[in-house]
């Protein structure tokens, strides 16, 4: 064959084959036999360079389904290689990063890296597909997730940050042209208030010049006369007496009202039982001024959850009005009723056929310190009671409404809402707590009963348990001690046990000789209990002598007083000990773990027995300090206390509630450990109970005055 061309034993001749010589003879092979390369690359990823230096990504890039980048590391490469070795300089790429770049990038010089700079924050997807020697592509791309996150002044929280601060800013600006608008009207509104309290100061002192003048009138008369005072001007003082009282207390409610501190105590009760009492306790005035008072409610009793205390106030304004403005041979009546549905309620209407009020001062009748315009004579008043009235139904979620008719007579309509609870229904020991008011043979007048549930008194006085079976005698107490006290009461000791352990009181005076069990004994078992051994006991006895004397001191009563005593000599020991308790506060705060002002106590001039009971109370509170779930009712558990019990007893000790010890004790940790460098303030948060460093921060400035970064820095300084 002739060759076309031929060397070193390869020769391609005419005939179309090429020839290979071997040492024993010869290969050929015709060239159109050869088939071309159409199997698609298989591709991989090979880097990832971040400003142009390796990163740890590098291992795992084909199997990671997101690379995360920060705002700066927005200059990054990427390599890629196509796994076809035939002629694999002749292999082709194509990329795109997709939310970047428009469309696919076909590099000239085949490149295999793409190079990305200064790429915006956001989520990207770079795909990648490539072609061999013979321009055979890949079936399907290869791809790789990118999220390069927004700087810090471009991120959510930012932008909320700058709304708000555009958002206070236009608020602010609202709020200085609402001030202006409000300066021009207060000096309007001060000249109004200014007339009002002269309106109010007026009538006020018009309702106390009278009671006082009969007062006065009588103890000057029997001092001059030099003789006894009268049965029936003991009355007439005691009823004006009561009218003050009364004036007093409604001033005290309305104070309370506005304060906030007025509290709603429901309790479950018989509705149409205590409206029957409340009613009968008023006919008794009824009948002097001639006047038929009825009571008319269904067959079924109606039953429900109800506010006693305010109850009784709402209804005696009403009940006391329409017998004040009601004639004789009149007519009223207090009906009450009951609806279901999925809202209940019960109605109270309290209809009378008295004067009636004039259309044009209905809308004004609820309004403080208002008073009816009519030229015909009415008895005075100061526009208090009413507005109480308002007030309190206000607060228990109801609502009132009036209906009148001059010359016809007057209806009040209350619907309140008739609610159910899981308290039960007091027991019949327990009615003294909240006892009817008692009209005295006076027309107008209440007397309020010394019962602690009733007297308008602020609920920081101390209170005070009398133990005692003869009811004169325990009048005769109360009557000393009601205007600085809130009293509560039990015939016998038996049931002054339960009354403590139920009300937790701050003293408890005790007779010695009663029913059931003596106050001895009683007084034994109330200091050996840790739940009441901290209440002085003030103990009253017939017997005079020392040996009785030291047994009641023996059994631990603080106080042992002789019948007869001077109510004086009595007042005297309470305050004493009532203070004496307040100093030791500080004392029994250092026992519990809390700072004190006072280091001057001594261990030994105190009972050890608290200070047990406090040491335990701290070892308790710190076994739980890192756990957010201890609480009140945590801590009340493990010290076999009810809430009450330990609530007024470590108020005794301490002066603190339970919610303010835990809180306090949280914090004097939380000193101690953010003394220690390596602890940040999360770290101490957590620790010491709380959940949320934020508000653990927020606290602890409240409290110390300082951040806790602040109080790092300065220690205890």
């Amino acid at each position: 064959k002739d060759p076309i061309f031929s060397g070193k034993g390869l020769s391609a001749c005419q005939d179309g084959f090429i020839y290979i010589g071997q040492k024993n003879g010869y290969y050929r092979f015709s060239p159109d036999s050869l088939s071309k390369n159409q199997e698609p690359p298989a591709l991989a990823f090979t880097y990832f360079n971040i400003f142009e230096k390796p990163t740890k990504f590098e291992q795992n890039l084909n199997f990671l389904s997101t690379i995360e980048l920060d705002y700066q590391q927005n200059f990054f490469t990427i390599g890629f290689a196509a796994l076809n070795f035939t002629q694999a300089e002749k292999n082709s790429y194509a990329y795109k990063l997709e939310g970047y770049d428009a469309d696919w990038i076909y590099p000239m010089d085949n490149r295999n890296f793409a190079t990305y700079t200064k790429v915006p924050p956001g989520d990207y997807t770079f795909k990648v597909k490539a072609a061999n020697n013979e321009y055979i592509w890949t079936e399907e791309d290869i791809q790789l997730n990118l999220h390069i996150s927004s700087p810090p002044w471009q991120s959510w929280w930012a932008y909320l940050l700058y709304a708000l601060t555009i958002g206070s800013s236009l608020y602010f600006f609202y709020r200085f042209n609402l001030n202006r608008k409000l300066e021009q009207q207060e000096a309007k509104r001060v000249k109004e208030l200014n007339q009002l309290k002269t309106k109010l100061y007026n009538n006020i002192t018009h309702e106390f010049r009278t009671p006082i003048t009969l007062i006065l009138g009588f103890i000057d008369r029997a001092m001059q006369s030099r003789r006894p005072l009268q049965e029936e001007e003991l009355e007439m003082m005691k009823s004006n007496s009561h009218q003050l009282l009364q004036l007093i207390n409604q001033m005290l409610d309305l104070g309370k009202v506005d304060a906030g501190r007025m509290e709603i105590k429901r309790v479950q009760a018989n509705i149409t039982e205590f409206l029957q009492y409340l009613t009968n306790s008023f006919k008794s005035l009824a009948l002097q001024k001639e006047i038929v008072l009825s009571f008319q409610s269904p067959q079924e009793p109606i039953a429900g959850a109800i506010d006693k205390e305010k109850l009784l106030i709402i209804l005696s304004n009403l009940l006391s009005n329409a017998l004040k403005f009601t004639a004789r041979q009149g007519h009223i009546s207090l009906n009450l009723q009951a609806t279901g549905g999925p809202n209940p309620f019960y109605c109270i209407q309290i209809k009378d056929t008295g004067s009636g009020i004039a259309p044009e001062e209905l809308p004004n009748i609820f309004d403080r310190f208002y008073q009816s315009k009519d030229e015909a004579p009415r008895p005075a008043g100061t526009g208090i009671g009413l507005s109480l009235v308002k007030e309190l139904v206000d607060l228990l979620d109801g609502r009132i409404k009036v209906e009148s008719e001059v010359g016809k007579g007057t209806q009040f309509t209350i619907e309140l809402p008739l609610l159910q609870q899981a308290e039960p229904a007091e027991q019949p020991a327990q009615k003294s707590a909240i006892s009817v008011p008692v009209l005295s043979s006076t027309e107008n007048s209440i007397q309020q009963s010394a019962a602690p549930g009733l007297e308008a008194v602020h609920e920081q006085k101390p209170l005070l348990l009398l133990v005692e079976d003869h009811p004169d005698l325990i009048q005769y107490i109360a009557a000393g001690l009601e205007a600085s006290y809130r009293l509560a009461f039990a015939q016998d000791g038996l049931t002054g046990l339960q009354k403590t352990f139920e009300l937790m009181p701050d003293l408890i005076v005790s007779d010695v000789m009663m029913p059931e069990l003596d106050g001895l004994s009683m007084c034994q078992q109330l200091k050996q209990d840790a739940r009441s051994s901290h209440i002085p006991i003030v103990l009253l006895t017939a017997r005079s002598g020392q040996a009785s004397k030291l047994e009641g001191l023996k059994e631990g009563a603080d106080v042992y007083l002789t019948k007869p005593f001077h109510d004086e000599e009595l007042r005297l020991h309470i305050r004493n000990l009532l203070e004496q308790q307040k100093r030791s506060h500080n004392y029994f705060r250092q026992q519990a773990g809390l700072p004190s002002s006072d280091v001057a106590n001594k261990q030994s001039d105190f009972p050890s027995k608290e200070s047990v009971f406090l040491q335990e109370l701290k070892q308790m509170v710190h076994d739980k300090l890192d756990d957010p779930n201890m609480n009140v009712a945590t801590l009340s558990k493990l010290m076999g206390l009810s809430h009450t019990q330990l609530h007024r007893k470590l108020v005794a000790l301490t002066g603190l509630p339970p919610v303010k010890y835990i809180r306090s004790l949280r914090l004097e940790q939380a000193k101690l450990l953010l003394k220690d460098p390596s602890k940040n303030i999360s770290d101490v948060a957590y620790a010491t109970g709380f959940s949320d460093p934020a508000y653990f921060s927020r606290i602890f400035k409240k409290e110390t005055g300082q951040a806790p970064s602040a109080y790092r820095g300065f220690g205890d300084r």
